[in-house]
């Protein structure tokens, strides 16, 4: 049951599922724009793609680049840091 969300009413929610169906969605729009690496810059993108949740933290904010997604590979690097001395 890893993924499954129980509900007071209605069906269990395949959060494992739906990441995937989204992911599936970025790619298929990355290969028809081709777009080979995508840098979401804000939490909320990164959240669709990758469906984290971030603690907050105070020195992040939403311009820093939070997520990058490599079509080719389907890879996804998560950053969470806004320091210009390197990463």
């Amino acid at each position: 049951m890893r993924g499954l969300l129980a509900l007071e009413e209605g069906p269990r929610i395949d959060f494992d599922a739906l990441r995937l169906a989204r992911r599936e969605r970025v790619v298929a729009m990355m290969e028809e724009n081709a777009i080979d690496v995508l840098m979401c810059t804000r939490q909320g993108n990164t959240r669709y793609i990758v469906g984290h949740r971030p603690l907050w933290r105070a020195v992040i904010t939403p311009w820093a680049p939070m997520c990058t997604f490599v079509r080719s590979t389907r890879g996804i690097h998560l950053v969470a840091a806004t320091l210009d001395d390197g990463l």
